[in-house]
């Protein structure tokens, strides 16, 4: 073969080889590739926002029933608390990033909180507006670190939603679990439910359970869902997630794989 063609073959082959290295996915993108179909799910489908407007109007509906009741006029004032993030604030676009650089949380988190571009959750502005127009008091509780608590009221404020202030945003100062700072409204109001997309943003039953154990708390307190706990939709992460690596998450990217596969059910 002459010495020219076989430069050529040469030539050809390297740069197959090059288009294929550049085009192929790199090892940090192939960690968050799971994330894809739970967040173009929540991005994308009908039956994502479906449910948004769902557990809204139900929201409507348990608050109206809750007013018509005649209380003494001793009684608390009442309030509604809701959890911020994929429960009034969309941040699937955080994800969307974590997919495409393959970066994970808290990678990015600051950065995003600071832009205030967070869309609101389908309904979460009607009805939260609807709540207060009714003399509700809300508080949006949220494990955002208080250090971000200005861009989130930021935020809040600017997608519409009402009674944000210093004191209805409380952000995390120490421990993630909620339930003090739900204390803190109680002496003061009566929450008539509360609303999140974690099962921590309710009680602490739930909190660092097993898989296992988060199921039978949820079948123990069911009569609390639809009507004290409303709860939105995140296929995205959360707890349930958390519960499969045992909480932790710094584990090798195939040793969590292995997890998420050893969790799954199939005949």
């Amino acid at each position: 073969m002459a010495k020219s063609c076989v430069r050529t073959l040469i030539a050809v082959g390297l740069a197959v080889l090059i288009g294929a290295c550049s085009s192929a996915p790199s090892a940090n993108t192939s960690r968050n590739d799971y994330l894809t179909a739970g967040t173009l799910w929540f991005q994308t489908s009908g039956e994502a926002r479906a449910l948004m407007h769902q557990v809204y109007g139900l929201a409507r509906r348990t608050l109206d029933a809750d007013l018509k009741v005649k209380r003494k006029k001793t009684e608390l004032k009442p309030a509604i608390v809701v959890d911020v993030d994929e429960t009034v604030l969309d941040n699937s676009p955080f994800q969307g990033r974590a997919i495409m650089t393959g970066e994970s949380y808290p990678k990015g988190w600051d950065e995003w909180i600071k832009l205030a571009r967070a869309k609101p959750i389908a309904g979460a502005v009607d009805f939260l507006t609807y709540a207060h127009g009714k003399g509700v008091r809300i508080f949006y509780v949220t494990n955002r670190k208080d250090a971000q608590k200005a861009d989130t009221a930021k935020n809040l404020k600017e997608m519409g939603f009402p009674d944000v202030s210093e004191e209805t945003v409380i952000g995390r100062s120490a421990e993630s679990s909620k339930e003090a700072r739900r204390q803190k409204i109680r002496e003061k109001h009566r929450i008539v439910f509360l609303m999140g997309d974690n099962l921590n943003d309710f009680a602490t039953n739930y909190e660092q359970k097993s898989v296992a154990d988060r199921l039978k708390a949820v079948d123990e307190t069911k009569d609390k869902f639809g009507t004290e706990f409303l709860v939105i939709p995140n296929p995205m992460y959360g707890d349930w997630e958390a519960a499969l690596y045992q909480y932790n998450f710094n584990r090798p990217a195939a040793e969590l794989e292995k997890l998420r596969r050893d969790n799954l059910t199939s005949f």
